[in-house]
């Protein structure tokens, strides 16, 4: 089994990949980055939509998922700028809709 100081690396590298396809504009690459910010459940019921000049944008399927996301909103981002370092602003913007 692999030791968390091996698995940082690879981890580092990853996120480099994907920040740099979310840098060209594809949100779906932030999925598993997202997924690991928010957590399983939150995730499960949210997906990021749009990233844009380092606004990433999630949907969120119930009013109180977005309530819960939104009153971590600021955890998140720092979680978010950790797994994507390079972006020199970061934001989210969580907004309730149908998926």
């Amino acid at each position: 089994m692999a030791h968390r100081e091996e698995l940082e690396p690879l981890q580092g590298a990853l996120s480099e990949a994907l920040g740099g396809l979310a840098k060209r504009g594809a949100p779906s690459t932030l999925w598993p980055l997202w997924q690991l910010a928010a957590g399983a459940a939150a995730a499960g019921s949210s997906r990021p939509v749009s990233f844009e000049r380092g606004t990433l944008q999630v949907e969120i399927d119930t009013p109180a998922w977005l309530a819960a996301l939104q009153g971590q909103e600021a955890e998140l981002v720092a979680r978010l700028k950790k797994s994507l370092p390079g972006f020199s602003r970061l934001e989210l913007r969580l907004r309730w809709g149908n998926r």
